[in-house]
């Protein structure tokens, strides 16, 4: 009597004579989406996951967030540049990480080629002081220094300028060993803020890259991951590209236009180094707060000081109304067009943002209220009932 045959094997999934998939088979199902995977189950497991996964996010953003700026910085680029890095790649024949190395290498030069350009102008303006304080005054040392030693235009020029601001000449004495001393207590933190930002630096630059090759994957992982619809987590992301790259073009024609008034006020002035000026102008229209004002004041200081009074009124009136206004005018113009959101709205977000994170605000500013807006219009689009108003 023949045995009975044995039963045929079966994969995990319950389908006889397959085997289980493996991590390596192309064929294997991804990840499946967050939403379906917590919809399913019993109750305790889909509420342990769901913790697992808030506590994995929490962790997550705990470990990355002493570089936030630079991460947040790196992905703002990315999104902006995403389409040139494609065109690029197109034109090198495919060469993905050749693409990505170009552009690394074209914003670091952006950033590393004006800093380098204003320290090496400052450094042989310095050397052309010294040399002339040395072959015209006779000084070689410190200690000759005298105030008989200058020449008479100078001399009345700085007694002017002395006056006009309430300076005695013993403040004006005091000055080198004032600024001695604040040399030697500040050099080693400004050494660590600098070494700071350079580290930040190079870690954007670093994040930039694998962004630019992995970026989609990433945006690909999270929203499988979201508890929200594909659709919507495709939206939300489409809102933080336009927002950001408007941020930024914003911030781009702000520093420009700026730039370029502060010049044909420097020219119009003569004031000499006009277009070096202006170009640190420009450089110092990204800083928060001071902005343009760390150029300009002290130009019209030295041109009082100069006794050229009314060039410096000039250069003051010019660059504290019209240069200072052309941030709060340029950038809200720029932005509206990419921006679905009100002028006035969009100039508070702009304003919010600076005071609430710096540098940083002028894209997180409206990056945040764009998010609640958009969140808002997928809630009424999606979830409102019908006739609700």
């Amino acid at each position: 009597m023949d045995s009975p045959a044995a039963p045929a094997p079966t994969s995990p999934a319950g389908t006889p004579g397959s085997a289980p998939p493996r991590a390596s088979d192309p064929a294997a199902p991804g990840p499946a989406p967050l939403a379906p995977l917590l919809s399913q189950g019993p109750k305790s497991a889909r509420r342990s996951l769901l913790v697992l996964y808030a506590a994995g996010l929490l962790c997550a953003g705990w470990v990355l967030w002493p570089f936030r700026g630079p991460l947040f910085l790196a992905g703002v680029l990315t999104g902006a540049l995403l389409p040139v890095f494609d065109k690029l790649v197109k034109r090198l024949g495919g060469r993905r990480h050749a693409a990505a190395g170009l552009l690394v290498f074209g914003l670091f030069s952006l950033l590393v080629a004006p800093v380098a350009s204003v320290a090496a102008f400052a450094i042989r303006e310095l050397a052309t002081g010294l040399a002339w304080l040395r072959d015209a005054m006779g000084v070689h040392k410190v200690g000759d220094l005298s105030w008989d030693l200058l020449p008479e235009g100078p001399r009345v020029a700085l007694e002017s300028g002395l006056s006009t601001f309430s300076i005695s000449r013993e403040q004006l004495a005091r000055l080198p060993d004032q600024g001695l001393h604040w040399l030697q207590t500040s050099t080693a933190p400004l050494l660590g803020a600098s070494l700071q930002m350079l580290a930040g630096a190079l870690l954007m630059l670093a994040a930039f890259y694998v962004l630019l090759l992995d970026g989609r994957s990433v945006v690909q992982f999270l929203g499988a991951m979201s508890p929200l619809s594909p659709a919507q987590t495709k939206e939300l992301v489409h809102e933080f590209r336009v927002v950001s790259t408007a941020a930024l073009a914003g911030t781009a024609a702000t520093a420009l236009v700026q730039g370029g008034l502060a010049t044909l006020g420097y020219l119009a002035a003569g004031v000499p180094q006009a277009l070096f000026l202006g170009i640190t102008t420009l450089l110092s229209s990204f800083i928060p707060v001071v902005g343009t004002g760390l150029v300009w004041v002290p130009t019209v200081a030295v041109l009082a000081i100069q006794g050229r009074m009314g060039a410096a009124i000039g250069v003051a009136l010019w660059c504290g109304l019209v240069v200072t206004l052309a941030d709060n005018v340029v950038k809200p113009l720029v932005m509206k067009n990419s921006v679905a959101m009100h002028t006035g709205l969009l100039f508070l977000a702009l304003l919010g943002g600076l005071a609430a994170f710096g540098l940083l605000g002028i894209i997180l500013g409206p990056l945040v209220v764009s998010f609640v807006l958009a969140v808002q219009r997928i809630y009424l689009r999606d979830y409102q009932p019908p006739g609700a108003e």
